[in-house]
């Protein structure tokens, strides 16, 4: 039974390994370069995300994706782990530190890595799922982001609501809800973009790992780290079972919390602090062991009969 688990943990999670790890190879053989990089985090996230969003969600039933429980839920889950940090960490972390460490051990990357393992468990049906909460967690992610890191332009405010992958969900919720067709032409033009996204984006993330990250600020590294990948979700998904979710929606819910923390908590700290460094640390640890940790959370619930 453990390795039927194993298994089906694996099935999930192994594809996005896989690819990050040939995004390593690739880079370390010349083959990709810091060009290619640049272009692909790009085109992604500016193109060919958005698309693969949009087309999700814009054929479904509008009672797929209409999910306010879930959007609630994700305020107050996202909002708790938060306060939670910024309560605990002047316990443990210095002063000049804390911002970043507090950013680093909730942003997930939601819009990569958290999109392909939905799509690895339920294809576009677990986008369609998890949109309002998708969208709801990626907004706040941006906000207390800004706000944590001390940053409070107007202009930056108004930047995320541009987010391309808010922009995506909002858009492909609205063709769903007014019932607009979408031409065929458009739908199969869109989806052969769309489909690009996912292997180009964790080849230019598996890319930018170094192992030379994982040697300054070790402690506070680590320590964020594994509130990360193994405090948060299970926080998260224990409450998600408390108040009554199970099954598709339970996993889903742990997958989004599960994953490593964003490459642009990186891009912020380096905008907005002097602890770049550390941030960079914390993405490239997180996102090394996130399919390690993310398996062996899968088969926990699976073992527990909840997956």
């Amino acid at each position: 039974m453990f390795f039927q688990h194993l298994s089906d943990a694996v099935a999930v999670t192994g594809p996005v390994l896989l690819i990050l790890v040939l995004g390593v190879v690739l880079r370390r053989r010349g083959v990709i370069g810091e060009a290619f990089i640049t272009t692909g985090d790009k085109l992604v996230f500016n193109v060919t995300l958005p698309l693969m969003l949009f087309f999700s969600l814009a054929t479904r039933d509008p009672a797929d994706i209409l999910r306010p429980d879930l959007a609630l839920f994700a305020v107050c889950a996202v909002l708790g782990s938060v306060a939670l940090l910024v309560w605990l960490s002047p316990a443990f972390v210095a002063e000049e530190k804390r911002a970043v460490f507090i950013q680093g051990a909730f942003r997930g990357n939601l819009g990569i890595v958290g999109l392909a393992l939905l799509v690895s468990a339920y294809g576009d049906e677990g986008i369609a799922q998890a949109a309002s909460f998708l969208a709801v967690v990626v907004l706040l992610f941006n906000m207390l982001s800004v706000w944590i890191l001390g940053k409070r332009g107007d202009a930056r405010w108004l930047k995320m609501l541009r987010n391309p992958l808010i922009l995506g969900i909002l858009a492909g919720a609205s063709v769903a809800l007014l019932r607009i067709p979408v031409p065929q032409l458009l739908l199969d033009s869109g989806r052969y973009l769309a489909q690009m996204t996912l292997p180009l984006a964790l080849l230019c993330i598996g890319g930018t790992l170094s192992w030379r990250s994982f040697r300054g600020n070790q402690r506070d590294v680590m320590r964020a780290s594994a509130i990360k990948l193994v405090v948060q979700p299970l926080l998260i998904t224990t409450a998600a079972w408390a108040v009554g979710y199970r099954d598709e929606v339970l996993v889903i819910v742990f997958l989004l919390m599960a994953t490593p923390t964003a490459a642009a908590s990186y891009v912020m700290a380096r905008q907005m602090t002097d602890q770049g460094p550390m941030a960079a640390e914390i993405v490239a640890v997180t996102t090394a062991l996130s399919p390690f940790t993310i398996t062996f959370g899968l088969v926990v619930l699976a073992a527990l009969g909840l997956y």
